[in-house]
């Protein structure tokens, strides 16, 4: 079951922040006013980042200065490939390490998580239980202390304690039945909206 909302009302920092803690799996859709960005997270981990403008492996590489030219060019005659069987072929082949690739993916991810996280308007969509793209390398990257200190949209700084229908504190502390919140009924709690 997808859940929906308007990131003017929910932050993806403060989305993100419960997927982390509460090591939850799924995939969050973001659509911002220019751009859609997917998130495959596991286990609270972000997994996989798809965005619009994604380049191929071997250009992200180049352009980060892990490839150079003679090697990009080396690589053509092995066809197209899927991210993890091109990972494999640049080990094989001693043109990059797996923990180098992986770092340099984990970076340009972090530079794409930081602006997607200050994007207040558009919708989002969350799929529990969605795994990542099988071709996809999985990032595991941990994004706890990035959400903690992301700028709020529009402003910069650290963005303190999330308030509103995401925080904690907006649920009741008393035993009592109280209103099921969107995560519960999403990552595994009883779906009790029909009721």
């Amino acid at each position: 079951m997808a859940i929906v909302g308007n990131l003017a009302e929910c932050q993806p920092a403060q989305i993100v922040r419960v997927i982390a803690q509460g090591r939850k799996s799924g995939r969050l859709t973001l659509q911002g006013q220019k751009a859609t960005a997917e998130c495959y997270f596991r286990a609270g981990r972000l997994d996989a980042l798809r965005l619009p403008d994604s380049r191929p492996l071997i250009e992200t590489l180049s352009s980060a200065g892990v490839l150079n030219a003679e090697q990009c060019a080396s690589l053509k005659p092995y066809g197209a490939q899927s991210d993890q069987g091109l990972a494999k072929l640049l080990a094989e082949l001693g043109y990059v390490e797996p923990p180098r690739l992986l770092a340099t993916l984990r970076s340009q991810a972090t530079e794409s998580v930081q602006i997607i996280l200050r994007w207040d308007r558009g919708s989002f969509r969350l799929d529990g239980g969605v795994p990542a793209p099988e071709e996809s390398i999985p990032l595991g990257l941990d994004l706890v202390e990035l959400v903690a200190v992301a700028p709020a949209a529009g402003g910069a700084g650290r963005i303190e304690a999330p308030t509103g229908p995401l925080s904690a504190a907006a649920a009741p502390a008393a035993p009592a039945p109280r209103p099921r919140r969107w995560w519960d009924w999403l990552f595994g709690g009883k779906d009790d909206r029909r009721t």
